[in-house]
């Protein structure tokens, strides 16, 4: 009589096999609650508006919100998402009165600047007190960037529009519109590193001029050893030159970088990567699962070339791997495992990250809205090394 193996045998075999191989992906319970006081603290949201870009910053006394993006199609709403995001976080917030200290929306392409409608609206619950843009009224977000141009103007809204001559080599632009957040004792640095030139520059290619997104503003935020870069949908031109103004400045210098161009194209070179040296990078970016028009499966993001290259830049890890969904082209994706500390809101859903005075950030969970993470990531941030000490820590030159 032949014998059989029993039936639990062939599942312990592979769990010891898969337990040997370390290549296993387990799944995540999401990111703990938020531990520090937000009145001494920060907190980085990088809100899934799909296929989009929408970060809100908090701060002790104050907000700022850059870019208003989102995907918007019969699958998804990505501007009531970020109204649904807004609401519950004035709602925790409410000593902040539904105010935006500041609104930056980098440049005029839809996806980073949809969800004016509603910020504008005569009803809007929200209060806005600063703005800075890049100034150019035309590409597919032109009559939504107009729109906040005339209403600045209409309501006496302190307004900067902000071109290349503007920002200084080595320092950014800080100045009471683009820094109005003053905290006592929890004061964070605002700055421009970088805004589009308003004519053509003779060392420029016509069509790297007439390509926006070589114009997009780039911000950087400080709140104690933390950094924040967030470089909007800035291509290789523009990055060459924010390069050439601030190496040796430091100012590129951040723990956590926000991904160009929604991670993608093919990403920025191994030198500007250099300079940023980040632990964590974040692609704001809808999921490959929404096939739909607008949304990231359909314009390939982000691409598998972009994430390669951010994987040989980050000195971050994920707590736990990640098997995330690449471009390959449009339409076309195919795995790869993520072991850096790359996330995305298209793998993970809403992005929070929290940061004392002290010490690294650490990634928390977001308020409780649409947009919240996916259960697919580490539960307590990312293993990083030692913290910048204040001596070495990253801060543009004043």
């Amino acid at each position: 009589m032949r014998r059989t193996l029993p039936t639990c045998l062939p599942a312990l075999l592979a769990l010891v096999l898969a337990a040997c191989s370390g290549a296993e992906v387990l799944p995540d319970p999401g990111p703990p609650a938020a531990t520090l006081d937000p009145r001494a603290s920060m907190r980085v949201h990088f809100i899934d508006v799909g296929q989009g870009n929408a970060t809100l910053f908090e701060f002790p006394c104050g907000a700022m919100l850059v870019d208003l993006g989102g995907e918007q199609n019969a699958a998804f709403d990505g501007v009531q998402a970020l109204r649904s995001y807004l609401t519950a976080f004035f709602e925790r917030r409410a000593d902040l009165q539904r105010t935006l200290a500041l609104v930056a929306v980098t440049h005029p392409l839809i996806d980073h600047v949809r969800g004016a409608s509603f910020l504008l609206a005569i009803d809007s619950p929200f209060k806005i007190q600063n703005i800075i843009t890049n100034g150019q009224e035309s590409s597919s977000g032109a009559e939504e960037l107009k729109r906040i141009h005339l209403w600045a103007a209409a309501e006496q809204i302190p307004l900067a529009r902000i071109a290349k001559n503007d920002v200084l080599p080595m320092r950014g632009l800080s100045d009471a519109v683009v820094d109005p957040i003053q905290c006592p004792g929890f004061d964070p640095d605002i700055r421009v590193l970088y805004s589009g030139p308003e004519l053509q520059p003779t060392d420029w290619e016509r069509r790297d001029f007439e390509n926006l997104n070589n114009r997009s503003m780039v911000l950087r935020v400080d709140f104690g050893e933390t950094s924040v870069l967030l470089l909007s949908d800035l291509e290789k031109t523009g990055r060459s030159v924010l390069l050439s103004t601030m190496i040796g400045s430091r100012a590129l210098d951040v723990d956590i970088v926000q991904a160009a161009r929604h991670g993608g194209g093919t990403g920025p070179n191994r030198e500007f990567m250099d300079e940023v040296t980040p632990e964590v990078a974040v692609i704001s970016v809808g999921p490959s699962s929404r096939q739909a028009p607008g949304s990231a499966w359909e314009l390939g993001y982000p691409n598998k070339v972009a994430v390669t290259r951010l994987v040989g830049a980050v000195r971050g890890n994920r707590e736990r791997p990640l098997e995330a969904q690449v471009a390959v082209g449009p339409k076309r994706f195919e795995p790869l495992r993520i072991e850096r500390a790359i996330y995305a809101t298209g793998w993970d859903g809403t992005l929070v990250f929290e940061a004392g005075l002290k010490g690294s950030a650490r990634r928390v969970a977001p308020d409780g809205a649409p947009g919240t993470p996916r259960g697919t990531v580490t539960s307590v941030g990312w293993s990083a090394r030692a913290p910048r000490s204040p001596s070495t820590r990253s801060r543009p030159r004043s």
